[in-house]
């Protein structure tokens, strides 16, 4: 089945921009009919073959799938991105950052008004890793004498013993993943042509660099676990 998938993306990856995304089309209409576990099953197996490709292969597919979500209802392009989001933070830390790397580099391609659904699309998927990371986080088993206490408590209690509460590998990571994030969102104006929106380019500036500075103090300010 993985070998079957394996040479069905490399077939893809292949293919002229119009046939690749005929089929693309298909095979993302026929994932967002099925139901949750389904879809995860089949996108998972997708991702991974996909994973396996050159970045040049990679790179044709990622502009390709996000060509298609700009055009879908936002309803079923939220169901899919969704479940991608969720499934990429389980795959290794750098194909994540390659996909966020290649989704970038792909904006100046696209036409004026998939550049602003774009931007769209980034504040959607910054929002989707929050959640997901957070339910995705282990949590340790509470002792049958203990006081049940509140995030704030722990942290006011790290920060009067002098120390800033530790946070794992992954967490440190999305914080620094949000401040790239916040720096797109700073250059989105002059990147994707509407600088000249006054209202929304200082929307766009201030809110990005809000997310970059406290992204980042917190990533600096607090160490890792160990």
């Amino acid at each position: 089945m993985t070998m079957d998938m394996k040479s069905m993306v490399g077939a893809l990856a292949g293919m002229p921009d119009d046939q690749r995304k005929t089929m693309m089309t298909e095979r993302l209409e026929m994932f967002a009919e099925m139901g949750e576990k389904d879809r995860r099953g089949a996108m998972h197996q997708m991702m991974e073959a996909v994973g396996s490709l050159p970045e040049s292969s990679i790179r044709k597919l990622v502009k390709t799938r996000t060509e298609i979500l700009l055009d879908f209802p936002e309803g079923k392009r939220d169901l899919l991105m969704k479940t991608h989001m969720a499934l990429l933070m389980g795959m290794p830390q750098e194909q994540a950052m390659m996909e966020m790397k290649l989704i970038e580099s792909i904006v100046p391609e696209l036409t004026k008004p998939q550049q602003q659904m774009m931007q769209m699309m980034m504040g959607e998927m910054q929002q989707m890793m929050q959640p997901a990371a957070a339910a995705s986080a282990p949590r340790p088993a509470p002792s049958p004498t203990a006081r049940p206490t509140s995030a704030a408590a722990n942290v006011y209690r790290a920060g009067a013993a002098g120390a800033a509460p530790r946070i794992s590998p992954w967490a440190l990571w999305l914080l620094w993943s949000t401040v790239a994030l916040g720096i797109l969102l700073v250059v989105a104006p002059f990147i994707l042509g509407y600088s000249g929106n006054d209202a929304a380019t200082k929307t766009s500036v201030v809110l990005g660099l809000a997310v970059t500075t406290l992204s980042a103090i917190v990533a600096i300010a607090h160490p890792l676990e160990t």
